[in-house]
């Protein structure tokens, strides 16, 4: 069934109200056609082909045409609804700028007595900035950091962010004398001093005692500076962040029995 104007009225709305337009309507006395119609409005007519079916009287028509002011009601409440539907859904939001991103290797030294069995670096969520590795042996007995030997890859900011904060989360193997304790950490808001992109390489992650970290992009513009590999970080140096027990992580891999 469909309107006057030619819109396709929906067929369990044209279904249920069949017989209230055979009972209420009134039949074209030109054709085999039998119409129900509003007033003063030719496109909310509805035309039923229905041969033999004879003229209703007043009463009957105004029922008619009150059925028809309820179905033209509810269309333009449904109209109505969509409209502020679509006008909500043009308000504009203000979307974070999408930050270029340069990868490159990730290499990791460990001062700490723990080996590090994996490790790593996540951005904010969406923001892609990540990488990681593993297998670091513990600090040597000459009090040499044991390094990674490098893995690929990671990406980081091409330009320095300073409001980037990073979490760095690891497995650790600590020798408690008598047996060895495996446990994961964390470190969240985690900064990494200034560095220029177009001259850093390789993300190097710093594992100190007492379970801290520190993050750097050596650039080879400041040797003696935070982004050094060469030089350990000072105990008072404020790019250190202090990890803990990450439990979940503990709960979800180790709990389980994977690893």
């Amino acid at each position: 069934m469909e309107s006057r104007s030619g819109a396709l009225i929906p067929h369990n709305i044209a279904r249920n109200f069949v017989l209230l337009l055979i009972a209420f309507g009134h039949k074209n006395s030109d054709s085999d056609e039998f119409i129900c119609q509003v007033p003063h409005d030719q496109s909310m007519a509805l035309r039923l082909s229905t041969p033999g079916i004879r003229n209703m009287n007043k009463r009957m028509r105004r029922a008619c045409l009150a059925t028809l002011a309820t179905i033209a009601l509810a269309t333009l409440v449904g109209s109505a609804g969509c409209t502020a539907i679509q006008a909500q859904s043009t308000v504009p939001i203000n979307v974070p700028p999408r930050i270029e991103l340069q990868s490159g290797d990730i290499d990791a030294m460990n001062y700490s007595p723990d080996l590090v069995a994996m490790f790593g670096i996540e951005g904010p969520a969406g923001s892609r900035i990540g990488g990681g590795g593993g297998n670091i042996e513990q600090i040597k007995s000459n009090g040499h950091p044991s390094t990674s030997g490098g893995s690929c890859c990671t990406r980081l900011p091409a330009v320095w962010q300073p409001d980037l904060k990073l979490t760095v989360r690891w497995l650790a193997y600590m020798d408690e004398g008598n047996k060895v304790v495996k446990s994961w950490y964390k470190a969240e808001n985690v900064r990494i001093p200034k560095y220029d992109g177009r001259s850093a390489g390789t993300t190097w992650v710093v594992f100190l005692p007492d379970h801290r970290v520190r993050v750097m992009e050596p650039d080879g513009i400041d040797p003696n500076g935070g982004n050094n590999p060469d030089i350990r970080p000072a105990e008072n140096d404020p790019f250190i962040a202090q990890g803990v027990r990450d439990e979940e992580s503990n709960k979800r891999y180790l709990d389980g029995g994977k690893q």
